[in-house]
C-alpha cells in the first residue's frame, strides 16, 4: 500500500504539478428548462467552492480527425482525455476550458493501484 501511495505522490508533484497545464474548470449545479425544452445550464459555486477554479492536469491523446478506439471507451473527434489528481473533484456534465475552447466531462474512470487511486482519467469532449 505504501509503495502505491508514494507512487500517487510523485505522480502528483512530479508530472501534474510540474508538467501539467493549467485549466478552468467550472462546476456543474443545475440544468433548467424552458417551456420549449430549451436547457438553461448553470454552472457555479458549490461546496464553499469559489468558481471557476484554476487546476493543473495532463492532456493527452487528443483526437483532430477519426476516431481512436481505446479500452476507455471510443474517442470522437474532438474529444479529449485528460488525467487529473485523484484528491480533483470532478463530475460528469463539469465544464473545462483548455486552449481556448470548452469541453464538457462526459466519463471519469480511476486508475487504481494496490487499492489506491492513482490519477483520475477524464475523457472530454468538445463543445462544438
Amino acid at each position: 500500500m505504501s509503495k502505491a501511495t508514494s507512487a500517487q505522490a510523485r505522480i502528483n508533484s512530479n508530472i501534474i504539478e510540474s508538467l501539467g497545464t493549467t485549466v478552468t474548470h467550472y462546476t456543474y449545479v443545475s440544468q433548467t428548462l424552458d417551456k420549449w425544452g430549451d436547457a438553461t445550464i448553470t454552472y457555479g459555486s458549490t461546496g464553499g467552492l469559489s468558481m471557476p477554479e484554476s487546476i493543473k492536469c495532463v492532456p493527452y491523446s487528443y483526437i483532430f480527425k477519426k476516431t481512436d478506439f481505446q479500452a476507455f471507451g471510443d474517442v470522437q473527434k474532438g474529444d479529449l482525455l485528460m488525467v487529473f489528481k485523484d484528491s480533483q473533484t470532478l463530475s460528469e456534465k463539469d465544464k473545462i476550458d483548455y486552449n481556448s475552447k470548452t469541453y464538457y466531462v462526459r466519463q471519469i474512470e480511476n486508475f487504481p493501484l494496490q487499492d489506491i487511486n492513482l490519477v483520475k482519467v477524464v475523457m472530454l469532449v468538445e463543445k462544438l
